[in-house]
């Protein structure tokens, strides 16, 4: 049982060079690094603009190994699958897997990618550049000598999680997290089994990394946050952008403290009443101003009017609010767009550029995932 527990160890590894700090009523001052990349440019624009299949890490190394399982459930064509493995740093990693990284899968068709498992530890994420979205998979962690084994799913990008914790003397949570930009800031806060916060409305945050993976201590004792708590734990880590801003992808680990339980903890996307904030976007009325070409928001009875989006655009028109998801959609008849952004203005995205004229009117049909709207010119 020793190796075992020395195999968990290995795959639940420091984080190295990060930033992290506590923060209360007031954020503490801290030193922030400045990491720079040689391929970020080119690699946030492929993050933000493809289709993909994201799995926030691996461990390759000293009789670890993973294997890479992608099937093609369409019943009409082929796919062409694009397998890209990065490191910690950000880095393309090549040769890691058995075979080419680039190839088309036929209909109804698999194909496996396995990593060699020798050399020192290797730890990143992996990126699965699909054309269409029935290309799934599943990502196997082995471990040789211990006959330890466990699958995880990707996880798709997002900017709010929560994560189920359990922490003993005998079992513990690990948590791995990837984000295509550097410097952004993790938000993490913590309920316990009541509801109740253990960290008394302290908010822990982390940036300067890439790709990190560690154990809940880890991730929570900086700055003087005590973690005695974790000693017998049991409740919900929740994780968040802060301000809503680039997306990131956390995947959880359950591990047997000298024992080789390794199963999976599913994250889940939430939307955005957490870590002790009250819901901004309760209680308010939302227009667009052709006028001033704004999109404001204001408390219902017209006090605390907020500029949202005051950029870019073109004669907005009608607006729709999906409160679930925390997004607001709107018609851009001046540019010929339909946008959405977050209901705090973060996040504008072009959701439909071409073949229109002059949209005007617009309405979500949340159940189905659908939107509709009118076109002036096209009829």
């Amino acid at each position: 049982m020793k190796k075992s527990c020395g195999s968990l160890v290995a795959l639940l590894l420091l984080f190295g060079a990060v930033s992290a700090e506590r923060r209360t009523g007031q954020s503490l001052e801290i030193p922030q690094k400045t990491i720079q990349y040689g391929n970020s440019i080119q690699f946030q624009a492929r993050v933000s603009s493809e289709s993909a299949l994201y799995f926030p890490d691996y461990v390759d190394g000293e009789g670890w190994s993973v294997q890479l399982v992608l099937s093609n459930l369409s019943a009409a064509s082929s796919a062409a699958v694009e397998v890209e493995v990065y490191d910690q740093q950000g880095e393309s990693v090549s040769g890691f897997f058995d075979s080419e990284t680039t190839f088309e899968i036929p209909s109804w068709g698999s194909r496996v990618l396995r990593s060699a498992g020798a050399g020192p530890i290797r730890r990143g994420w992996i990126q699965v550049r699909i054309p269409t979205d029935s290309v799934r998979g599943f990502l196997t962690y082995r471990h040789a000598l211990t006959g330890v084994e466990v699958a995880v799913k990707p996880v798709p990008l997002g900017d709010h999680f929560a994560l189920f914790v359990e922490e003993s003397g005998e079992i513990g949570t690990g948590l791995a997290l990837f984000k295509p930009e550097s410097s952004s800031k993790i938000e993490l806060g913590l309920r316990d089994e009541t509801g109740s916060d253990p960290l008394d409305g302290e908010v822990i945050r982390w940036w300067d990394f890439r790709q990190s993976a560690g154990t809940m201590s880890e991730w929570l004792d900086v700055v003087g946050a005590g973690t005695e708590f974790l000693r017998d734990f049991r409740g919900l880590l929740f994780l968040r952008a802060e301000g809503g801003g680039p997306l990131f992808a956390p995947q959880g680990l359950r591990y047997g403290k000298g024992t080789g339980l390794l199963p999976a903890v599913p994250t889940i996307p939430i939307m955005d009443q957490v870590l002790g904030r009250s819901d901004e976007s309760a209680d308010k009325m939302y227009w667009t101003d052709v006028g001033t070409n704004k999109i404001q928001r204001a408390n219902l009875d017209g006090s605390r009017v907020e500029d949202l989006v005051t950029s870019e655009l073109g004669s907005p028109g009608a607006i729709a609010l999906d409160l679930n998801a925390g997004k607001m959609y709107w018609t851009e008849e001046g540019t010929n767009r339909i946008q959405r952004a977050n209901l705090d203005g973060s996040r504008v995205e072009d959701l439909a550029t071409s073949e229109l004229g002059s949209p005007g009117a617009i309405a979500l049909d949340l159940n189905a995932g659908k939107m509709y709207w009118t076109d002036y010119t096209t009829e």
